[in-house]
């Protein structure tokens, strides 16, 4: 590494990134994904300032400052990333102006504190990296310009190189492409060693705009299409896994609940907790991962509700997806999950069942489950990097003969897609997914065979010894036995499914379906412990 980049490494800002995960809860389903922020922002640095110099070699207006620039952005690019990355974000409430917390905003207020607190300017001004500089790569990593007199403005393409906002190819990408697939375990034919020494700086029209960006040659078309083909192959697999997008909700709603109790010490010796912690950059560089083990090891009831979700990811009682569907536009009218929820509460309280039932005095264990605070619903975008267009189109090329920048037509990235790829011939490249989480306890599956099974054993003369097999006693029994008569004098079976979902609260999982079969056979159920738990 540059010495000025080992100067940035050799802080206690950036050594946080050890401790942040670069999958999140991904390693909870891929055990070897368990690679950090730390050895990718390093990578991307490497790869930034390899292209930098190539790019160089061609264009005299490349000063190394700006090669310093780019390797130093390329480095702190993700400095503001919270633990478990995305589950944090998600609960980080907006600024006072409104607006949404981003790690990349939270990124620069890092760096700038990291300049600060290790004195860094005066070691810095050694590589000819002064106050502009310190501005520009700011800008490179936040994605905007930060005044009139910008280097973003004449220099777009050095940014482009870190974060490209055009069209996403940017060494970033290749970097936690490459890194991610080989620590989840999954091959790629992706390789950015065949595209790097084919991108040059060319004009390149943009509506009424013309500016210098990154073009790359027509020959590597295919090898940037394996990119963004490998990209949704990751998220398909991995970033967006079902059981990973759950643990992340639990790990998010155990932050929530610890949040209060989580104390981090910041500038003047001012106290902020769990979320306010992003206010002041010497408290939020004490949250990485291991606040996980500070709520495992807490004593009390400070952060019990958080124990005991983490306890349940671990024991892997996790919450149940119990609704999936493939979004189509037109039916649902949008998809963002919390507009999604609405919908669907809005469905249920039109359905005449569950009007007529909402009459009763308690709740059904399908109905609580439907409840406002036990269901959230996630969607899943699938593309290629676009939304629904092809990125290609986005990318600007040139060839050996032209000293000029195009891009290709419609029909020759058609002509590419199916020669790579045969799904990406389909009628579109992005699709949707949404799921429902159920935040209740225990197996939805299990609960629905509860269901099943008190619908069956009616009422039998023999549920009072089937009562007693499961350890209750005769008072309790007939406590629930007289909710298996409605006021309208109906016979229903809400008494027996409640005393079964209470033994099943106080059951080890592990031996559920062994004591409830031992205890119908023991009743005289065989038939019912037959068809449910054989």
């Amino acid at each position: 590494m540059a010495p000025y980049c080992q100067l940035i490494i050799d802080t206690p800002e950036f050594q946080r990134l050890r401790f942040i995960k670069q999958l999140g809860s991904t390693c909870y389903v891929f055990p070897s994904a368990v690679h950090t922020r730390f050895e990718h922002s390093i990578g991307v640095s490497h790869l930034a300032s390899r292209l930098a110099e190539s790019l160089a070699r061609d264009n005299k207006t490349i000063e190394k400052s700006d090669i310093a620039c780019v390797a130093i952005a390329g480095l702190c690019h993700d400095l503001g990333h919270g633990p478990f990355s995305h589950a944090f974000e998600k609960i980080v409430p907006p600024g006072k102006n409104g607006e949404k917390w981003s790690h990349e905003e939270q990124s620069v207020i890092m760096f700038e504190y990291m300049i600060a607190h290790n004195e860094l300017r005066r070691k810095l001004k050694e590589y000819n990296i002064y106050e502009q500089e310190i501005n520009f790569i700011c800008e490179i990593i936040v994605g905007r310009p930060r005044g009139e007199n910008s280097k973003l403005n004449t220099k777009f393409y050095l940014h482009q190189i870190v974060n490209n906002s055009i069209n996403g190819v940017d060494v970033d990408k290749w970097d936690y492409v490459t890194r991610d697939a080989l620590y989840l375990g999954m091959k790629s034919a992706f390789d950015f060693n065949r595209i790097m020494p084919f991108v040059k700086v060319y004009d390149v029209n943009r509506d009424e705009d013309k500016r210098k960006e990154l073009c790359f040659r027509d020959k590597v078309a295919s090898d940037l299409n394996h990119m963004f083909l490998t990209r949704r192959r990751l998220h398909y697999a991995a970033y967006q896994h079902r059981v990973s997008r759950i643990i992340t909700i639990m790990l998010k709603d155990a932050f929530l609940a610890a949040s209060n109790d989580l104390i981090f010490i910041g500038i003047d010796g001012k106290k902020y907790d769990l979320l306010e912690s992003v206010q002041d950059p010497m408290a939020f560089c004490q949250v990485n991962d291991t606040i996980l083990n500070v709520i495992m090891l807490s004593q009390g009831k400070r952060m019990e509700k958080a124990r005991e979700i983490i306890d349940r990811i671990h024991k892997r009682q996790l919450y149940q997806c119990i609704g999936e569907y493939q979004h189509v536009d037109g039916v649902m009218h949008s998809s963002k999950g919390s507009e999604i929820l609405e919908w669907i509460h809005n469905l249920r309280e039109e359905s005449p069942s569950t009007s007529s039932s909402s009459t009763s005095s308690s709740k059904s264990p399908a109905e609580e489950i439907w409840s406002q605070g036990n269901i959230e619903v996630e969607v899943s975008n699938f593309n290629y990097g676009g939304d629904d267009k092809n990125p290609l189109l986005h990318i600007p090329f040139y060839n050996k003969s032209n000293g000029s920048s195009f891009h290709l037509s419609t029909y020759k990235v058609c002509v590419i897609l199916r020669y790579s790829f045969v799904e990406c011939a389909g009628p579109t490249l992005d699709q949707r997914y949404a799921f429902v989480a159920n935040r209740c306890q225990g197996d939805r599956k299990f609960e629905m065979k509860l269901e099943e099974l008190a619908e069956d054993l009616g009422i039998s003369n023999n549920l009072r010894k089937f009562a007693s097999k499961l350890s209750f006693g005769y008072e309790v029994w007939n406590q629930y036995k007289s909710s298996n008569t409605r006021q309208d004098g109906l016979i229903c079976c809400e008494g027996t499914l409640s005393m079964l979902m209470a033994w099943k609260k106080r059951t080890p999982r592990q031996s559920q379906i062994v004591e409830l079969r031992r205890a119908l056979v023991a009743s005289g159920f065989t038939e019912q412990a037959e068809k449910y738990f054989n």
